[in-house]
């Protein structure tokens, strides 16, 4: 028996032996604090608490962990963080000398385990190693561009960008490969992909759609297009996502209208329940999604296209974008007073293509398209030409997820084989599950984090 099915018995025994106070059900497996900041304070002296050890000391995402000390009280009143990621507390010993917890999703390799109780604080001596998973898969797509609808093994589309709602559903702009700048209705669609029932539909043949947006309260998905400078296309699941063809009328407070329209993303502001766009030409647009009355945010980047907007949780009102000719990532801070909006850049290099992981600052993309972000503050960027899934993670880290830097190629598989080719959108579900439009494979994949 290998050394981690050993362990694994051991920790059933152990759970079983314990007689947990407050405990939850152990198939929840909900952060607590979710919403909480992570601790970053200094540790207390003279803590009621006592700190021993843990085992296993390594794992990957809801490892189960028992630790080991005096003085712990009630799941209610723990907090135990994995870095600065907080863990979910399952329940204490009646003696107050254990508790067991689950590692949270992606803290990094090498974990510092910090507990709270109270005004209580304290650091276990040894570090916890932590061994992500990382593996992508096919969903849809044979490999040859097209428009076949159906079940997802007989489907045969060609993505471009993404987006996913509430319910099971993935809506994909697919562009004809051999028509891609042509804007003949019957080149390009607009489809739904059922999660539920392996299905792929039809629900607009007659657009040239570019990055859809989805409003994860009403579920209603918006999609620009470039035959007007207010153009888009509404579908809302009311209505079985009958495409709607909407216009944003422009801000009568700002004369400088773009020429023409060439907007290819949107994205809803969870704060403000807004729609975001972003012209070639540098204006930065937000639409009421009720009135379609919109208003001039500010002129950024001129003659650059953007195919990736995104919000982080953390920062509401901070508008993330990035510009694909200068291979750079953007962010606009609204929470600043008006006199002070601008554009800053936030990733490295001078408008030159690389691949650079490490501190944001730093890190180089070759025309990065579509970001978004996951529950856990993570940005997700599909890096186009360095054929790549690449990672921002809350402290401005850029991490190669998965991919093979400038080598394209189609592999499932794990992190050390997987390839693509021209990844250009990508989308997050509810539950975390990370979708990308594969678009030089004409296929869907599927990336599991473990």
């Amino acid at each position: 028996m290998n050394r981690k099915n050993k362990m694994l018995l051991w920790c059933v025994a152990l759970f079983g032996a314990i007689a947990l106070v407050g405990c939850s059900d152990s198939d929840d497996t909900t952060t607590p604090g979710a919403g909480d900041q992570p601790y970053d304070g200094p540790v207390v002296e003279g803590s009621s608490m006592s700190l021993s050890t843990f085992s296993p000391n390594y794992g990957k995402y809801l490892q189960k962990v028992v630790f080991e000390g005096s003085g712990f009280t009630s799941p209610e009143n723990m907090k135990v963080y994995f870095n600065q990621r907080p863990s979910a507390v399952i329940g204490v010993s009646a003696d107050g000398t254990k508790f067991y917890a689950l590692a949270p999703r992606l803290p990094g390799d090498d974990c510092v385990i910090s507990v709270v109780q109270g005004s209580d604080s304290l650091v276990y001596n040894e570090h916890f190693a932590y061994t992500a998973s990382t593996t992508v898969e096919t969903l849809v797509g044979t490999g040859t561009p097209g428009q076949t609808m159906g079940s997802f093994a007989e489907a045969e589309i060609s993505p471009y960008y993404c987006v996913a709602d509430q319910s099971g559903n993935l809506f994909v702009a697919s562009r004809n490969q051999n028509a891609i700048n042509s804007s003949i209705s019957d080149n390009h669609s607009f489809i739904r992909v059922d999660m539920n029932n392996n299905e792929v539909s039809m629900l607009s043949n007659g657009c040239v759609p570019n990055v859809p947006t989805c409003d994860q309260t009403t579920g209603i998905v918006s999609v620009p297009t470039e035959a007007y400078v207010g153009s888009f296309i509404e579908f809302n699941p009311i209505e079985m996502w009958a495409p709607r063809n909407r216009q944003f009328t422009w801000d009568p407070n700002n004369s400088d209208v773009p020429q023409y329209g060439w907007k290819h993303s949107m994205v809803v502001n969870p704060t403000d329940g807004m729609i975001y766009t972003r012209f070639y030409f540098g204006h930065i647009v937000r639409i009421n999604p009720v009135t379609y009355e919109s208003e001039f945010v500010l002129k950024a980047r001129n003659n650059v296209d953007t195919y990736g907007l995104c919000f982080r949780k953390s920062e509401p009102n901070v508008l993330y974008f990035t510009t694909y000719q200068e291979h750079r990532i953007w962010k606009l801070d609204m929470n600043l007073p008006r006199e002070q909006w601008e554009a800053v850049q936030i990733s490295g290099g001078t408008g030159v293509a690389g691949h650079r992981d490490g501190d944001l600052d730093q890190a180089l993309f070759h025309n990065p398209t579509m970001i978004f972000q996951d529950s856990e503050d993570n940005i997700y960027v599909a890096d186009e030409y360095n054929h790549c899934i690449r990672r921002i993670t809350p402290e401005n880290q850029v991490e190669t997820v998965l991919g093979i830097p400038g080598k394209s190629g189609w592999q499932d598989g794990a992190k050390e084989s997987a390839l693509f080719n021209r990844p250009r959108g990508l989308t997050i579900d509810k539950d975390d599950n990370i979708y990308v439009c594969d678009y030089g494979n004409a296929r869907i994949r599927k990336l599991s984090i473990n």
